[in-house]
């Protein structure tokens, strides 16, 4: 095995083992008492961490320091992982079950309704605040930031819909304001872990 390869393998293990861990390069660098620019530079492939480090790093990846050297990258997701997403779709295909129960006990009690449809629209918005609370349990800033947005933007289409009238075009103006309220959230969020 050339140099090259050694530090490409060491890589590829570095970052799987890393998000396995559901750390950020900076909440790993934290931990061991570095930068998160030498997490990034040992993850390029850019260099190796000593002895010392690449026991620290094992230790807190809870993995063996011969698996980061020498292991073969998995290439799967690691069951926990496709557990937390199987959980999440599976609470969020709850809300749409009871949408549908609604639908479907309003459609006989007010038959000559025509917005039963909203039924499933509401559901929008509710399985994005479900969608919020597990990619604040299990993922990171970024599928935090997408489920936000999901909420906003489903949220105001609801509104929309709902209220039958002019000035619910309003919503998304307001919409759109939280969505760069919610970015500029995450970006502070992202700097003060840096």
């Amino acid at each position: 095995m050339s140099e090259l390869d050694f530090r490409s393998n060491l890589a590829k293990n570095l970052i799987y083992y890393r998000k396995r861990a559901n750390l950020t390069q900076a909440a790993l660098a934290e931990r061991i008492a570095y930068t998160d620019k030498s997490i990034s530079k040992w993850e390029r492939g850019d260099g190796i961490p000593d002895a010392y480090v690449l026991s620290l790093l094992s230790k807190q990846l809870n993995v063996s320091a011969d698996k980061l050297l020498f292991g073969e990258t998995p290439q799967k997701l690691p069951l926990a992982k496709k557990k937390q997403i199987l959980i999440t779709l599976l609470s969020m295909g709850l809300v749409f079950l009871i949408a549908a129960i609604a639908y479907f006990v309003l459609g006989l009690c007010l038959p000559s309704e025509e917005r039963l449809y909203l039924c499933f629209i509401v559901a929008l918005p509710v399985s994005s605040i479900v969608a919020i609370v597990f990619a604040a349990l299990w993922w990171g800033p970024i599928v935090q930031g997408l489920s936000v947005t999901a909420l906003i933007w489903t949220l105001a289409l609801s509104l929309y819909l709902a209220f039958d009238a002019p000035a619910m075009i309003y919503a998304y103006i307001i919409a759109a304001i939280m969505q760069v309220l919610t970015i500029l959230w995450f970006v502070l969020i992202g700097n003060r872990k840096r």
